[in-house]
């Protein structure tokens, strides 16, 4: 039975932590063929589509997609790629530009919290990108 795509993409957890340099980052689960799942790709639009839509008229649950990486590191590229499938109305990208002294006195995600839309609103990002109601 092939696994869900929850379980491909669940974070192993060793001795309680999770580290970001165990993760390979040209992995990627549940693809064997780069070339059938680009093939592949427009017959999932239409259903990814409609997820979206579910999502946005539930409003009960959130997606939060926070990108952190150096200037040119791929951040814009990623964003592009993934909401190239989705509809761009229910999207909102927040960039964050290097901290301000009171934003580094402050945890990493302390000023990503302050920008999060109500529960009821979903969200993904370059940070951030957010469904706006």
């Amino acid at each position: 039975m092939p696994k869900q795509i929850r379980d491909l993409l669940r974070a192993e957890v060793e001795d309680g932590r999770f580290r970001l340099a165990d993760v390979d980052p040209a992995s990627t689960p549940g693809l064997s063929h780069k070339k059938r799942a680009l093939k592949d790709l427009p017959k999932q639009h239409a259903p990814l589509f409609k997820l979206q839509d579910k999502l946005y008229a539930e409003r009960k649950k959130a997606l939060l997609l926070v990108l952190q990486g150096m200037d040119t590191s791929g951040k814009d590229g990623t964003i592009t790629h993934v909401i190239g499938n989705l509809n761009p109305q229910a999207v909102q990208i927040t960039p964050f530009k290097q901290p301000t002294p009171a934003e580094k006195r402050h945890g990493f995600l302390w000023r990503i919290r302050r920008r999060l839309p109500s529960l009821e609103t979903s969200v993904s990002s370059t940070a951030l990108i957010t469904r706006t109601c």
